[in-house]
């Protein structure tokens, strides 16, 4: 009788421990919370665009600040952000440029871009920044790529910017115009001529030296030819009176440049007119005094 009393002690020791033991095991499933790992994919929007890595290619301080120029202003294109390229451009390059067609949308744009070479201009105030740059069609890859050449104001100790500056482009058809001289400096402190075409007018010497002040190609740039005059001079009046040619410049043509470059100025005006018969001789004007002109 007490080993049967025994074992239903037992037996009912065992049941209240078991019991206890799953209501523990609840409690601690209900009390204890779930963790759960999160992962995100960002959107396009999220992702932040690392602007190119162009590296400088020259050793000059002042070409490097060139070229650092022209790099920000592509990087500008290439974002297709006009008040990013501003601070890079002169007042009246800006006055030129869409703001709308320089953001637009169309294809091929930009995909990436590289410096080629810098150097310094012949009368030292501008330089020429020659770059490759390569353009995209969306989801296509690139499609091709362009050598452009950029001009920057140079001068030591100023802010560098672009300026309006292209090189000459030859007409595709020269059958309706009028072949022309205009001077340019190839060798040392010497100008030999070019030839230029013109359309037809009763006022061929302006119209010259309005093209003489276009400047020089690519191609004569790279034959060699160097152009004294400064990038951005206007001829603002011409006359002719009893065979003495009268032109008048704006100040920018005496910009820069030592007392060399003030001659060769004089002789690529000066030859250039005297090209025609009715010119014996020239006065050079800036504007409007012909006296303490083109001193260094």
């Amino acid at each position: 009788m007490n080993n049967q009393k025994g074992f239903a002690n037992i037996v009912l020791i065992i049941v209240i421990v078991a019991i206890v033991a799953v209501g523990g095991y609840f409690v601690f499933v209900k009390k204890t919370p779930q963790v759960v790992q999160e992962t995100t994919t960002p959107t396009p929007n999220q992702v932040t665009q690392q602007p190119s890595k162009v590296s400088v290619k020259a050793t000059n301080p002042i070409l490097q600040q060139v070229e650092k120029t022209v790099i920000s202003f592509l990087e500008a294109r290439k974002q297709r952000d006009f008040n990013q390229a501003k601070p890079f451009l002169t007042s009246e390059l800006a006055k030129t440029i869409d703001p709308v067609e320089f953001a637009g949308t169309s294809n091929p744009h930009i995909s990436r871009f590289e410096i080629i070479s810098s150097k310094f201009m012949h009368y030292g105030e501008t330089c020429l920044v020659e770059t490759k740059i390569y353009y995209e069609y969306t989801s296509q890859g690139e499609t091709g790529s362009t050598t452009n050449r950029y001009y920057v104001t140079c001068t030591e100790g100023t802010t560098k910017y672009l300026i309006e500056a292209f090189p000459y482009v030859p007409p595709v058809n020269t059958a309706s115009l009028v072949p022309v001289k205009v001077f340019f400096e190839k060798s040392e402190l010497q100008t030999f001529p070019v030839t230029r075409y013109i359309p037809k007018t009763s006022q061929v010497a302006k119209a010259t030296l309005e093209v003489l002040l276009l400047g020089l190609s690519d191609a004569e740039m790279d034959s060699g030819y160097f152009n004294e005059l400064p990038v951005g001079s206007k001829l603002k009046s011409l006359s002719i009176v009893d065979g003495e040619a009268r032109p008048d410049f704006t100040g920018r043509i005496q910009a820069g440049g030592g007392s060399s470059s003030m001659g060769i100025r004089v002789e690529q005006i000066t030859k250039t007119l005297l090209q025609f018969p009715t010119v014996k001789t020239v006065k050079i004007s800036v504007e409007g005094s012909s006296s303490d002109i083109f001193q260094p």
